[in-house]
Formats: C-alpha cells, structure tokens, sequence
C-alpha cells in the first residue's frame, strides 16, 4: 500500500489516510477480503499517532469499506457493491484528468478540491427543496428504495406502501404536498390508476424486468414461470403484468407469497420460479432445497433510472427558479 499524508494541508490526517484506503479500495488496487497493515504498523509506516489511523480505519468501517475482526486483523469488507471495474476506473481517469486541467489554469490541487467540495455542497444544496414519494409494494424494497434515492439525488424522498394507497390512507392534500411521485414500471399503472394525473407520476426500474426476460427467453416456450414476492399480491400482479407486457403469457404464471409452504407448493406446479431479491434473502434456505431454476428479480435502483428522474429535478428546480423570480418582479 503506498499511502503519504501532508502536515502542511488544511485536511485532518485521519481524513487523508481514510480517503486514500477508499481510493485503493475503490479502484480495485485493494480487493474484497484482502488484509491491510494493522493500526500499529500503518502509524509505524505513516510515522503518526496510533489514535490518528485508528479512527480512520473506524470511520471505513462504519462506511462499510473494512471489517476489523479480534485477534486476525483488519481486511477490506468480503462484501462490496461497487459499479463496474470499468465504469470506475473512468470515473477515476476523468478527475485526473479535470485536476490536469485545473494545474493549466493556474489551480493547486489544495484550490482543485476546495472548488469540488464548494460545488458540490451547491449542488446538493439546490435540490434540498425537492420532495419525491416513492411507492412500493413492500416494506423492504421500499426502505431500500427511499435511501438510494435521496443520497443518489440529494432530495427529500418519502415512502408510501401500496397498499396504503389502494386503502385510502392517504390524503389530496399529502400526496400534494410532494413535487413528484415515483414507482416501479410495475407498479407504474396501478398508481396512476389510484393518483390520476393531478401529479407527476414516473415508473422507472425496467431494466430489472428486462434482465428477468432475458433469462426467460432462454427457457421452453411452454415453460410455467412461478412469481415469489414479499407482497404476493401487488408485487406478484405488478411483475407478472410487465412480463405479459414484454411477451410472456400470462396464462403460464402462477403468483405466491413469500412463505416456505407457498415456496414449496409452488415449486410443485411450475419450471421456473421468478422471485424477488427480497424474497430469495428471505427465504434463501427453501430457495436452495427445491430442485427448480430460480430467476433473481433485482428490484434496485439502476443508473437510468437515476439520470432519468436527475432531469425531472432540473426541470422542476428551473420552473421554481422561474417562479420565484417572477413573484421578486412584481
């Protein structure tokens, strides 16, 4: 590992050895479950205090990026999700390539990131005033959703189940209360049914669905497809209408909940089990002991999705600007 730290610079050296380690974990120098140099020898080699790469190891760890285990060391986490080795190491080539050309212009590389960290911040800042509702089927995909996408957008975003929505517990002035609402392709028409076109509703996530197909197409025609969610019957009917509409007969699917009897009777009377990420981790044992194919729906967010609704945002950030600056004239 071939880490530095500066004294003279205005960043904390427990931030500059953090953010090298990230750097070398992210750009896959250093790999899922490799050992790194213990606090003492990584304090020995930097020549700086113990406490000062303890906590920066703690902060890689609460992060996610470490796992410091007793008495073996500390490793790079067995776990990542990173996007692809390719997509980063582009992502890595394009800084380097924007501090070249801020050295051009006359900018250290102190002034570089001190631009970055203020744009940045100004960025975020600009769409704090956003408000999205994102809705979902299930309480897992859902949480998982809402997360993703107020740190990838940098927006408030709340969740609202379903089935909430078909009971009727919300209110006009709630679902009003948001500048945009959001779902899954699946979800998509069943929302709009509900909401009506008072709001800006989006269905996103195809390419998920899309994935699903793919390995469908390479199974018998003939083949019966079983369909396991969380939410058997609004994940169920919302998977299993995408893939009619994507050319799959809808005759051939049978819909099930998320249980180990469902799993197993199911199992009986169909191929192919499609389920979904939430309920293979849920149920990974049954998965594992019924002799079936098992089709992985990966209901996370995907980078289209997210440079989709990245538009909406700006066209909805410009007609506030607009409107503000008309009030200001009047």
């Amino acid at each position: 590992m071939k880490l530095s730290i500066d004294a003279s610079s205005e960043m904390s050296l427990n931030q500059q050895i953090k953010i090298q380690v990230k750097y070398l974990i992210i750009s896959g120098v250093l790999k899922s479950g490799a050992q790194i140099p213990s606090v003492r020898e990584m304090s020995a080699f930097l020549k700086t205090n113990r406490n000062t790469v303890a906590k920066a190891y703690k902060e890689l760890e609460e992060e996610g990026f470490l796992e410091i285990r007793q008495a073996a060391g500390t490793f790079v986490a067995s776990q990542l999700e990173f996007p692809k080795e390719k997509q980063t190491s582009k992502f890595i080539n394009l800084v380097k390539n924007s501090m070249k050309e801020a050295q051009k212009l006359g900018f250290s590389f102190d002034e570089f990131l001190n631009v970055v960290q203020i744009v940045c911040l100004h960025e975020k800042n600009s769409s704090a005033g956003v408000k999205a509702l994102f809705v979902e089927c299930n309480s897992f995909a859902l949480e998982q959703y809402v997360k993703d996408l107020a740190e990838a957008l940098s927006i408030s975003v709340e969740g609202l189940l379903l089935d909430d929505l078909e009971q009727g517990k919300v209110s006009k002035q709630f679902l009003h209360s948001f500048d945009f609402v959001v779902t899954t392709a699946g979800h998509y028409p069943r929302v709009l049914e509900l909401i009506g076109d008072e709001l800006n509703i989006y269905g996103i996530n195809i390419g998920p669905y899309l994935k699903v197909l793919e390995q469908l197409l390479s199974c018998p025609r003939d083949a019966r497809i079983g369909i396991v969610c969380m939410s058997s019957r609004s994940g169920s009917e919302g998977l299993k209408q995408v893939l009619f509409n994507l050319g799959v007969r809808s005759d051939s699917i049978i819909e099930a909940d998320a249980t180990e009897d469902e799993i197993y009777k199911i199992a009986q009377d169909v191929d192919i089990i499609v389920a979904s990420k939430f309920a293979l981790k849920a149920n990974k044992e049954t998965f594992e002991k019924i002799n079936k194919k098992v089709i992985e729906y990966e209901n996370v967010l995907s980078e289209a999705s997210i440079e989709i609704l990245r538009k909406v945002i700006e066209k909805i950030l410009s007609k506030k600007a607009i409107s503000v600056d008309y009030v200001s004239n009047e």
